[in-house]
């Protein structure tokens, strides 16, 4: 006979994603996690297994929470490097709105936490790959400088993007945008949105990478070239909707 639910699976998983936000895989607790949700220690036990059972499944069930609402963010119509845009303010917001657990995880990474390495591994960063995949594409149709190899801009573009996002919101275990020591106190940076900020830095970073008639073949041989008015993506605008096709950051929202 199955055994009844009572949604205490789901509280318990809405309750370990809360406590990554305090120390990580390595400070969970099963105490904490089931107090928070309101239920016997043993009932974690009871519907996971084990701790390690129920890890593996919070790590899995957020990442590919993350994961479906960026693919589904990217599935709409539009330029590639409009869509681009998009993955990465989805990426940008995610990361901000859940900055305590991104940190905790990188120092889990960093110390070896082998479920983290596990669950790492086992989805093989997946949302990068979309990346790629979309600056391959605006290569292809000719948006983008057809002498310069797709890897060589993507290595260019994307860790130029996310490192000052990563710095700024501490998402890393240091933070060079707040040192003193380098930045004085009155070179600010442009908007108090990083998420502003990233698309912002996108635009400048991609700028010397998009394509002009000097640089010889801009098309794919075997794809037509679309007329001068339509040939680029419009710019980025930082200043664009904020929330548009944003992550909530709540990692297990309520099924129907």
């Amino acid at each position: 006979m199955a055994r009844p639910s009572q949604n205490l699976d789901h509280a318990l998983l809405e309750a370990g994603f809360a406590e990554l936000e305090r120390g990580g895989v390595r400070g969970l607790s099963v105490r904490a996690v089931c107090a928070r949700a309101g239920v016997n220690v043993r009932m974690l036990n009871y519907h996971f297994g084990s701790k390690d059972e129920f890890v593996r499944q919070l790590l899995n069930k957020t990442y590919q929470y993350f994961f479906n609402e960026l693919s589904a963010g990217v599935r709409q119509n539009g330029a590639p490097l409009d869509r681009l845009a998009c993955a990465l303010r989805l990426i940008a917001r995610f990361t901000v709105e859940n900055r305590a657990i991104v940190r905790n995880l990188w120092m889990d990474i960093n110390a070896g936490v082998p479920l983290v390495l596990e669950v790492t591994r086992s989805h093989g960063l997946r949302h990068i790959r979309l990346l790629y995949d979309l600056l391959a594409e605006a290569w292809e149709a000719g948006d983008l400088r057809r002498d310069i190899p797709v890897r060589q801009i993507f290595l260019a573009v994307i860790p130029g993007v996310f490192a000052p996002l990563m710095w700024r919101e501490r998402v890393l275990p240091f933070s060079l945008a707040i040192n003193s020591d380098i930045f004085p106190e009155t070179d600010e940076i442009s908007s108090p949105d990083p998420v502003e900020t990233l698309l912002q830095n996108f635009t400048c970073l991609l700028a010397g990478f998009r394509a002009r008639p000097a640089d010889g073949a801009l098309a794919s041989p075997d794809r037509a070239r679309p007329e001068a008015s339509q040939e680029r993506a419009a710019p980025v605008s930082p200043t664009s909707s904020r929330r548009q096709g944003e992550t909530r950051s709540r990692a297990f929202p309520d099924e129907a």
